[in-house]
């Protein structure tokens, strides 16, 4: 599902699911660490690299950028 996709997912939901989206959103923004500038930057020595090693560290700090940092479950 590509992004154009899922913004007209989200442009076909009723005005209150769509609330919820746009607070999930914001929610998401406060988390990242990293600007949009920076957040490209880091995707594009993704799709360059060729080490797996490197890929692999790379696309954790990707998904950590995107989601935040992860939560360890309550003991």
């Amino acid at each position: 599902m590509s992004a154009a996709d899922i913004i007209r997912e989200i442009g076909a939901l009723p005005l209150e699911e769509q609330l919820k989206v746009i607070a999930f959103s914001k929610e998401l923004e406060k988390n990242r660490k990293l600007t949009r500038g920076e957040f490209i930057a880091l995707a594009q020595r993704y799709q360059d690299a060729t080490d797996p090693a490197q890929l692999a560290g790379l696309e954790d700090e990707l998904v950590q950028a995107f989601y935040g940092p992860k939560v360890s479950p309550p003991a």
